[in-house]
């Protein structure tokens, strides 16, 4: 069940660790892991951060409807899935291996969802639903970190999209594996994920299946104080970044299009980003 160290046969890497540098380079990070911090943190100083990570967010089990805090919400959901298991939900002839893995913002971790997916499924089709849930914006590329191993989207018109992350996920993840996903090289949105375990289960009605995601944050106004509706994509004003409310936003003064609906996002406030109604 999942990926086992055993047997494991070593390839050479011919990949660059740079897009701009010849293929054959020597291997070392990813080119975009030298900033200590991309360039989309305007919405938070790192002592509101800070205290964002402290305060965290809750969310609703998708399975009970109960309200929990993300790290809480590992052992129930662990429960429900193991119970599930044990009450022969799981038919032995027909079912599957299945991943669940804890998804946040590497520097937004009030944002976050667990998640559970078949484990023949491609990182391709894992990149795909963190695109429409999280972050498609622009069609930038994007890229998996796991193991020191780096798979990478590919959105170039002679090339098909998923090159690079055609394997599997069990194949590649494993109890307690830990790897990144990044979307943008220019303005990067991180991810941070993690494998909470595997079991054995019937085939998911849906590609990938959100067993329970945060609450939006709270945001306040930095005009008034009032709820925030609005964040501003061309100017920071204040140390949360430039939130307003409706009525602040009327008169901000930056043109209209710089202007976007809050989204429950780690992206929200970057690039072209508006996300989904």
């Amino acid at each position: 069940m999942g990926r086992s160290g055993a047997g494991r046969v070593a390839r050479p890497d011919t990949r660059s660790p740079n897009p701009r540098a010849p293929l054959g380079a020597t291997r070392g990070p990813p080119w975009w892991s030298h900033r200590e911090k991309p360039n989309n943190h305007h919405l938070h100083s790192p002592a509101e951060e800070t205290t964002l990570a402290r305060k965290m967010t809750r969310g609703e089990c998708a399975l009970c409807n109960r309200v929990l805090g993300k790290r809480a919400l590992v052992r129930h959901l662990r429960e429900h899935l193991d119970s599930q298991q044990a009450s022969g939900d799981a038919d032995p002839e027909g079912s599957k291996d299945l991943v669940h893995i804890l998804v946040d913002g590497k520097y937004r971790p009030e944002y976050w969802m667990h998640l559970e997916a078949g484990g023949d499924l491609t990182l391709a089709r894992l990149d795909d639903m963190l695109r429409y849930e999280w972050l498609e914006c622009c069609d930038h590329m994007s890229e998996f970190l796991i193991d020191g191993e780096r798979y990478t989207s590919n959105l170039w018109e002679d090339a098909p999209r998923g090159a690079g992350m055609g394997v599997q996920l069990r194949d590649v993840l494993a109890e307690g594996t830990e790897f990144e996903h990044v979307y943008d090289f220019g303005s990067s949105t991180h991810l941070r994920l993690r494998v909470v375990g595997w079991r054995r289960g019937p085939s998911l009605p849906v590609t990938v299946r959100i067993l329970a995601r945060n609450e939006p944050p709270e945001r306040a106004c930095v005009r008034c104080g009032e709820p925030a509706e609005l964040v501003c994509t061309g100017c920071c004003e204040g140390p949360e970044g430039t939130l307003l409310c409706g009525a602040c936003g009327g008169d901000h003064g930056c043109d209209d299009e710089r202007l976007v609906i809050i989204s429950n996002s780690p992206r929200c406030g970057v690039c072209a980003y508006e996300g989904w109604d």
